[in-house]
C-alpha cells in the first residue's frame, strides 16, 4: 500500500482552495515579462506559472485569509510567477533581476506568519525558498541565520 506523498521543504497548505474563486485584494499588480521566466529557467530555476500553483503562493496561514477562502472563495492575490531557487546563486539571480526591472519580490518559506507578510500583494515574483537546504552559519551577535 503506498503511502501519503512526502513534500520535504514544502508548506502545508492552510486550507483547501475553493475551485471556483476569485483574488480578494485590489492593488497595483506587476506582471513579470516572459523573457526573465526563460532566462531563470534556462539558469535551472524552477518556475511555475500554473494557476492552481500561484493560488496557492497567494496566501499564508492568516487567520482571515482562511476565513476568505472558506467562507468567499477568494485568494488574497495572485502572484505572477512562482520562482523556486535551489541555490543561493540562484535567489541572487533573481533578487538582482528583480531589482533592476523594479519588480517586486515577496520572499516565501512555510507562509505560516499568520499575519498576511508573505503575500505578493502587488503581483511579481513569490520567490519559494523551501528548495534551498542547510544552515550555513548562526550568527548569535545579531540574531541572522
Amino acid at each position: 500500500m503506498a503511502g501519503p506523498e512526502i513534500r520535504r521543504g514544502a508548506p502545508t497548505p492552510p486550507v483547501a482552495l475553493p475551485l471556483d474563486r476569485s483574488v480578494r485584494l485590489d492593488a497595483a499588480w506587476i506582471d513579470v515579462p516572459g523573457e526573465l521566466i526563460a532566462g531563470w529557467r534556462s539558469e535551472g530555476i524552477g518556475i511555475s506559472v500554473d494557476p492552481e500553483d500561484r493560488a496557492e503562493h497567494g496566501r499564508d496561514w492568516w487567520p482571515l485569509t482562511q476565513g476568505w477562502a472558506i467562507h468567499d472563495s477568494q485568494v488574497p492575490t495572485v502572484p505572477a510567477v512562482v520562482v523556486a531557487p535551489a541555490t543561493t546563486d540562484q535567489v541572487a539571480s533573481v533578487l538582482r533581476s528583480c531589482n533592476d526591472r523594479r519588480i517586486p519580490v515577496t520572499p516565501m518559506a512555510g507562509r505560516s506568519g499568520v499575519c498576511g507578510a508573505a503575500l505578493a500583494i502587488h503581483g511579481g515574483v513569490a520567490l519559494d525558498l523551501t528548495q534551498l537546504a542547510g544552515i550555513v552559519h548562526v550568527d548569535d551577535r545579531s540574531l541572522l541565520v
